[in-house]
């Protein structure tokens, strides 16, 4: 028995030195971290079940990995250790007792402890020498790591002197990049995700490759720091001019640590940066040093890790969707898998170049992420597992929904099916966007009335939607499953409301591409009547006359020629204008002198005194230009109370923040 468990510690160990390399060393894990986890967690529990294994366990003095040797080594002054990770409230309360006895405290006596975001990101360490920065480093394997001083250098807000320093300091910490900056570098690379890219940055060769990829960091620790709690220790951090997590807790109440940690869990798509879970620190540093540490992590500190955002099945098959304007769309069919509490079966595979440079097959086990709303993605393929019959994906060349061929442009990456006005998914797409709450915003019809109506022939195209009620009198719609008199009236009376319609929600309902609600708006704004606007856009093939117009721009411009210029879609707005009421746009000439005119302004938080959307149209009657995201053009960010992530990326980036008070101030 002895035997075969002494085995399964060196299988363990075994693949727990091939991914860790994997991991810290080449930045190419093949495996989730909840893979991971689970076997960090096996490991655990074989050990607890037969403490007489631990002699066999040659693997537990490994932190890290083996240095790189592309870079210098340095060694480090105090070993850079890993935490314990813990997945369960249970895990946490054992940690407080299990400490407690360790320092020889009632259960009863309360403990204080610090709740600090973990950042998923590449640990580093900075040396300063007479305040100055002379060094910095990864971890590498816990004790010797990569010489990364003159990439490190290249980091905004990463100070190259510090006043009144010790002699020596070093300091620790998490060099990350932030969900924005991933976006727009995967555009051009293939990261899995925001901690390898961050890592591939920090480790090149050439450092004006890490400048350009505009990585972020936060220090929390000091080697032999003079401070006398946790709490103390990061203030001097910060007033240091260190970037510093503000989003922390100190408390002795084991509730309150694990409710911070919920609270971080349920917020946390809202904070621009990935974290994967929270550290928990004894906060009394004189505790810290009692307590010491293993041979591979502090006794005073453990990781409460969050579920999985990232797990492993199998790909079934590729569909392919057609959306409004012909945008053809893979997704992958998986065999179901449960992320976070969420079943998932579908994912994005975005277009036929994602395929190909990720080489994805049917019958692949792949790797599926899923944050927040996102729609899932698939993020990469486990290769080890391929069988080697499995053939590349064809992608299609004319469209399933219409049969007509596929065209892709010359600028863009997405295929396009050229049906337009036969192809029965880019009609029900288009239908499906006429009626959504910020185009026409008719309640009671959906997904499945719409392709209901489709097959009957009762809307075939957008205006049908306003002959339904005459059409109608000639089939007993109750007679079909999920109609009843009410349901009927209701949609009639909802179809009827709709009547009456905003020309900005009208001229999006449109559904031109490349004409979004905020250009749909900056054109309403402009030509004020519907009258006005069409006059205009049917000279737009002899005379471009919106150049002057803020917020339109030439790609939108050729959308609209390209709109006007087709005679199916004027007969579609000279029967649309015969139905509808379009509202005139209400001039706005009150804004023309004071002091935010012109600005571009966000909105955060709950207010007390009026909605968010209240304000944001106050703003907008005054003249300034309301944008949902924080850019570094943004003027000034207004926040209520609970502004969540945004507030700190208004930090960042230098904007004005105000509150609820000054800016009824600034407007009254």
């Amino acid at each position: 028995m002895l035997n075969q468990k002494k085995l399964e510690l060196k299988k363990l160990n075994e693949q727990l030195a091939y991914h860790d390399d994997l991991y810290h060393k080449h930045d190419k894990p093949k495996i989730t971290d909840a893979q991971y986890d689970k076997l960090c967690k096996s490991k655990k529990e074989l050990l607890e079940q037969f403490p007489e294994l631990e002699k066999y366990d040659n693997y537990k003095n490994i932190i890290g990995a083996s240095i790189n040797t592309k870079f210098h080594k340095i060694e480090h002054t105090e070993p850079m250790f890993s935490l314990e990770n813990a997945f369960s409230a249970t895990d946490i309360e054992k940690f407080i007792l299990r400490t407690k006895r360790f320092l020889h405290m009632s259960d009863n006596n309360p403990l204080t402890i610090t709740c600090e975001l973990k950042i998923d990101g590449l640990s580093f360490s900075m040396l300063y020498k007479n305040g100055i920065l002379i060094q910095a480093s990864t971890r590498g394997n816990g004790y010797f790591g990569e010489d990364i001083t003159q990439n490190v250098k290249t980091i905004k807000n990463i100070p190259y002197i510090i006043k009144n320093a010790p002699t020596l300091l070093e300091v620790r910490g998490e060099i990350y990049m932030d969900r924005h900056d991933f976006a727009q570098l995967n555009k051009t690379y293939n990261f899995a995700n925001p901690r390898n890219a961050a890592a591939g940055s920090v480790r090149q060769l050439n450092y004006e490759v890490t400048k350009s990829r505009n990585l972020k960091y936060f220090v929390y620790s000091i080697v032999n720091s003079n401070a006398n709690t946790q709490e103390e220790l990061l203030n001097q951090l910060s007033n240091w001019g260190f970037c510093v997590n503000k989003n922390t807790c100190t408390t002795n109440n084991i509730e309150e640590a694990l409710n911070f940690y919920n609270k971080i869990y349920n917020t946390r798509n809202n904070i621009c940066y990935d974290i994967d879970g929270v550290i928990y620190k004894i906060n009394d540093i004189s505790l810290q040093k009692s307590l010491g540490a293993t041979s591979r992590c502090p006794r005073w500190a453990i990781a409460y890790k969050f579920p999985s955002v990232e797990a492993k099945t199998q790909l079934k098959n590729i569909s392919i969707q057609v959306g409004r304007t012909g945008v053809i769309t893979p997704i992958a069919e998986l065999d179901p898998i449960n992320i976070g509490g969420v079943i998932i079966s579908r994912a994005n595979l975005h277009n036929q170049d994602e395929i190909k440079r990720k080489d994805i097959r049917i019958g692949d086990y792949v790797i599926i992420r899923r944050a927040g709303d996102v729609i899932p993605q698939v993020v990469d393929v486990d290769k080890s597992l391929r069988n080697q019959k499995l053939q590349e994906f064809i992608f299609p060349s004319h469209c399933p929904s219409c049969g007509c061929k596929l065209h892709k442009d010359t600028q863009e990456i997405a295929l396009r099916c050229t049906g337009e006005l036969i192809c029965k998914n880019q009609v029900l797409e288009r239908i499906k966007h006429f009626v959504s709450r910020d185009a026409l915003n008719i309640v009671g019809i959906g997904k499945k009335q719409i392709e209901f109506f489709y097959e009957k022939s009762l809307i075939t195209n957008i205006d049908d939607i306003f002959s339904l009620e005459e059409k109608l009198k000639n089939i007993k719609l109750e007679s079909f499953h999920g109609w009843g008199k009410q349901s009927i009236a209701n949609l009639l009376e909802a179809i009827q409301h709709s009547k009456n319609v905003k020309l900005e929600n009208f001229i999006f309902a449109l559904g031109i591409r490349f004409i979004g609600k905020n250009t749909a708006k900056s054109l309403a704004q402009y030509y004020i009547s519907y009258k006005d606007w069409y006059s205009a856009m049917l000279l737009l093939k002899d005379n471009d006359n919106t150049n002057n117009i803020n917020g339109v721009g030439k790609k939108s411009i050729e959308s609209l020629r390209i709109f006007f210029s087709e005679p199916y879609n004027i007969n579609i707005l000279n029967r649309l204008t015969e139905k509808l009421n379009i509202i005139n746009t209400q001039k706005t000439e009150q804004y023309t002198k004071n002091n935010i005119t012109g600005k571009i302004i966000v909105f955060t938080g709950t207010f007390s005194s009026m909605s968010r959307n209240e304000a944001k149209l106050q703003a907008e009657r005054l003249g300034a230009k309301v944008k949902s995201t924080l850019s570094a053009k943004t003027n000034l960010l207004v926040a209520g109370s609970n502004p969540g992530s945004k507030y700190k990326k208004a930090q960042e980036l230098q904007i004005q923040i105000i509150d609820e008070n000054s800016w009824l101030t600034m407007i009254s």
